[in-house]
């Protein structure tokens, strides 16, 4: 699971992850179209006074960084490892596996949107140098993304004829994602029956919710509220965690309020639990040197150890006791 949307351009595309540049992608030779953000047109005013234009910067501010985004992916070393997770789609019997992990390995590189064309390719100004930039960016980006589809030469074959990312995802759902009833029935069972094993990350557990949600809307069943899920998810909680968030109106609970309170609940048991193995250690006559800076050091490393990307489930107690111990 990758939280990021934060990525030098690599000279070509490759099927090692690598991402491709700007080399083989031409200059857009669309006419120039008025962007979505500007202003319509105004009569002038009966009175000769200056009208306000607006600024290419305020248009471009309005838009997604496309470079940015591209330079971020090209410095995340992961980015190769979360684009082999991707399946390889054969047929109906292997898409909802495909298209969960390749939601979830664009949604970590941060360009999810590009693929379900909430972030649509954007229009070229005519004499704005930015906007051409912004849009190739977004061309090869997208060129990116179907490079890594991974399809089979059957699948490929179907769909070769389409340009963009958006336009094939949206032809291979029609052609391979399946409406089933039964489909629906076991999103929808995940997303009420199943509880939180305290031996996964909670975060992860709330992810897989709202993924199995999404789903289930996709397949033509109706997507929970987020408060809804938050109240399912809140019932199926250990006793110890629920009595932390009883307090909160269902109307107001929000999967990311659970995830921060949860954590955090998390976090002070483990220091409960350190502390209390330090005392019983103490009580046995092992001997500890522990000084006021090895406690501020402690206290630096458990932060980290604790903080959303770093932390793992399978980190036991004796193993931190052990790293701090001198």
């Amino acid at each position: 699971m990758y939280p990021l949307d934060k990525c030098p351009l690599a000279p070509s595309a490759t099927s090692s992850g690598e991402l491709p540049g700007l080399l083989g992608i031409s200059e857009p030779t669309q006419t120039p179209s008025i962007s979505i953000f500007t202003p319509a047109t105004q009569p002038p005013p009966k009175l000769a006074t200056p009208v306000a234009k607006t600024t290419t910067s305020n248009t471009m501010s309005k838009l997604p960084d496309y470079a940015k985004i591209h330079a971020a992916l090209g410095s995340n070393s992961l980015v190769k490892s979360a684009m082999t997770t991707i399946p390889k789609l054969t047929g109906n019997e292997d898409y909802i596996n495909w298209s969960d992990h390749l939601v979830a390995a664009l949604r970590y590189c941060g360009i999810k949107k590009i693929l379900t064309g909430d972030w649509a390719e954007p229009s070229v100004t005519a004499n704005d140098a930015d906007s051409e930039r912004n849009a190739l960016e977004w061309k090869a980006l997208d060129a990116w993304i179907s490079l890594h589809l991974n399809l089979s030469d059957s699948v490929r074959g179907q769909v070769h004829h389409l340009t963009t990312s958006n336009d094939k995802w949206k032809e291979l759902k029609k052609l391979f994602k399946p409406t089933s009833v039964t489909s629906i029935t076991l999103h929808l069972t995940s997303i009420v029956n199943v509880r939180f094993d305290e031996l996964m990350k909670f975060e992860d557990f709330v992810a897989s919710k709202c993924e199995h949600n999404r789903l289930l809307g996709e397949l033509g069943g109706k997507s929970l509220l987020d408060s809804y899920i938050t109240i399912l998810i809140r019932s199926g909680l250990p006793d110890h965690l629920k009595q932390t968030v009883t307090h909160i109106p269902d109307n107001t609970i929000t999967t990311d309020q659970i995830v921060n309170i949860i954590r955090s609940c998390q976090q002070e048991s483990m220091i409960n639990t350190m502390q209390s193995s330090s005392s019983d250690t103490a009580l046995l006559g092992h001997h500890n040197h522990w000084g006021r800076g090895d406690l501020e050091t402690s206290g630096n490393i458990l932060s980290k150890l604790w903080a959303p990307d770093h932390f793992s489930p399978n980190v036991s107690t004796n193993h931190i006791l052990g790293t701090f111990r001198l």
